[in-house]
């Protein structure tokens, strides 16, 4: 009864959005012990990835919207059940339709989760503890996501993968069971949210996300030489430059991409996307690396992917620690040269390299990325006029999480090119590490151009002492007054 109720918020958010970040991960690892559940090609088992990957991007925006109408706490005990809902559905099910509906209810209510609790979490620690709140967003999200890569390992080595949602399931419900006890209602119903849903962004942003998930699909199919696959793209591309120009100009948009075209916003969005890729690309290939080419065992894949843990608490800890000592930029300078250094490690590896050099690389990795998405998260949140937090931040998530979409589809195109020859895959695990070192290179040159904005606002801030009163400003004489004080010390001057 006596912990702080931002620790208590803290473990709300990431009870909320936490394991369905972990689901995420976790079947992209596991897929193949998915296929041989349902019996079905690589071409329909990529829907269930794809459709929790396009809820997840198209419900971010949605729960601002609904926290303002209905509250915080409805929604909480509405969003979490709906997921566990999709956990059992994909758990239970072996047909690929029913798998695909239990992932959309995943996304769905991870997205609608997602930008009502980071708000929420960051307002509830004290003024000057705000830092804290980087400890949990970095520490809890980003290590759920590799906790869901440490599970789908696990799973893998197995051979058995359905106890993974059970898990999830039962994480979203000990959140339902918290919230109900301490997650406080809120007023809400202002006059402010009688205004009209953005009908139009809401349409185009559907059938963005439906084009762009049918481009993959196709992309799978048939592959990259493919008209379909390259008139999908054309099209998505057209249905997002649309998108941007009407959300742009709507009085009330349903994205609010004015509040986020300014220097930090924009250039937080492209680190957060870099970052994220550049974590997946190089943790897929090293992985698939590991196990393909080097023959490592699953025991030591599993301890290799347990370091990154100890990455993300160093990334949690010292982003709290010097993010307002140094700004965001600085600090996403370094996450992305301890990325370069570690793809230029990949690159060059040798057989005769030790288990232990492997894991100072895994914690590097994880480190690395942690302080870069740090870095963007935050600079993206304070870079603008902090009333507009909330709805820069969303649109920031929403087109960040939507080109992270299809990223998993992407590495298993490249990683199962020509996997029957080992000189042909081994090109591909260097192609990886190639595209990994190039976007962490960007990242750095990113970075350098935020440090050139300067460091925007600070997250914590010390409490004004109100026992010392203010010192007196000292009066300003306006032009008139000095200018007839000029001329009368020159006429005295005159008359002497």
């Amino acid at each position: 009864m006596k912990t702080k109720h931002y620790w208590v918020i803290s473990l709300l958010a990431v009870l909320a959005v936490g394991p369905g970040l972990m689901s995420n991960t976790a079947l992209s690892s596991v897929q193949g012990l998915v296929q041989k559940t349902v019996g079905t090609s690589d071409f329909t088992l990529v829907n269930p990835i794809l459709i929790g990957n396009m809820a997840f991007a198209l419900l971010v925006p949605a729960g601002p919207l609904l926290r303002k109408k209905f509250g915080a706490r409805p929604i909480y005990l509405a969003s979490l059940p709906v997921f566990i809902l999709g956990s059992l559905l994909f758990a239970f099910s072996s047909d690929i339709v029913w798998m695909a509906a239990g992932r959309f209810l995943q996304g769905a209510a991870t997205g609608v989760m997602l930008m009502i609790m980071i708000p929420m979490l960051v307002l509830s620690f004290p003024i000057d503890r705000r830092n804290y709140a980087l400890l949990v967003l970095i520490g809890g999200f980003y290590g759920s996501v590799i906790i869901g890569t440490i599970l789908g390992t696990i799973a893998t080595s197995w051979g058995h993968w359905r106890w993974l949602f059970y898990i999830f399931g039962a994480l979203s419900l000990i959140g339902v069971a918290v919230s109900y006890f301490f997650l406080h209602d809120e007023h809400h119903g202002a006059a402010e949210q009688e205004r009209p849903l953005d009908s139009a962004g809401i349409i185009l942003s559907v059938c963005l996300a439906a084009v762009s998930a049918v481009t993959f699909i196709f992309l799978q199919k048939w592959g990259i030489s493919s008209g379909y696959v390259w008139t999908g793209f054309g099209v998505a591309i057209c249905l997002l430059l649309v998108l941007l120009i009407v959300e742009y100009k709507a009085k009330n948009p349903f994205i609010s991409i004015k509040l986020m075209l300014l220097p930090k916003p924009v250039l937080g969005l492209f680190i957060i996307a870099a970052g994220t890729i550049t974590v997946a690309v190089s943790l897929s290939a090293f992985q698939g690396l590991l196990r393909q080419m080097y023959g490592i065992s699953q025991e030591h894949l599993i301890l290799l992917n347990l370091t990154l843990l100890i990455g993300v608490a160093i990334a949690a800890i010292s982003s709290a620690l010097l993010y307002d000592r140094v700004g965001p930029g600085m600090l996403g300078i370094i996450g992305a040269l301890i990325l370069v250094f570690v793809n230029f490690q990949w690159l060059h590896m040798q057989d005769r390299s030790s288990l232990y050099m492997f894991a100072v690389l895994f914690i590097m990795l994880a480190a690395g990325t942690g302080l870069t998405v740090a870095a963007g998260l935050m600079g993206a949140a304070m870079g603008g006029p902090l009333p507009d937090l909330v709805k820069r931040m969303t649109a920031v998530q929403f087109l960040r999480l939507f080109v992270y979409m299809g990223v998993p589809i992407l590495i298993g195109f490249f990683t199962k090119k020509d996997a029957a020859r080992q000189d042909s895959m081994m090109m591909a695990y260097h192609d990886l590490f190639f595209i990994s070192f190039i976007l962490s290179v960007l990242l750095v040159c990113l970075s350098f151009c935020m440090n050139a904005t300067g460091m925007g606002h600070k997250l914590a801030h010390k409490p004004h002492d109100k026992a010392k009163p203010a010192p007196a400003k000292p009066a300003v004489k306006s032009h008139k007054v000095i200018r007839d004080t000029e001329y009368r010390n020159a006429l005295r001057n005159l008359q002497k």
